[in-house]
């Protein structure tokens, strides 16, 4: 599954079955806007960012909203040429 934000699910089943979320996200904080990739990787699908439990999350840190789009479109073909399919939610 993709939005039109650029976040990515994917899953894998081996050797059970997990999820892969790949964000292209931006934070502000009071003194800069930071652009990130965040990939959120567990057994179970994540729907709040804030749920943490069984999962392992990586940032990779950008300088411009675009670059993280495009490192995050990199992240999503790197994880379907390792084995893991996109999720399609509407099944």
């Amino acid at each position: 599954m993709t939005t039109p934000d650029r976040s990515y699910v994917l899953y894998n089943d081996l050797p059970q079955r997990g999820y892969r979320q790949i964000k292209a996200r931006s934070q502000e904080s009071p003194y800069s806007l930071v652009f990130f990739v965040e990939i959120r990787e567990g057994t179970v699908l994540q729907v709040h960012p804030s749920d943490t439990e069984n999962t392992d999350v990586k940032f990779i840190n950008c300088a411009t909203m675009s670059e993280a789009i495009a490192k995050a479109e990199e992240e999503h073909e790197s994880s379907l040429l390792s084995g893991w399919h996109d999720y399609d939610d509407s099944v």
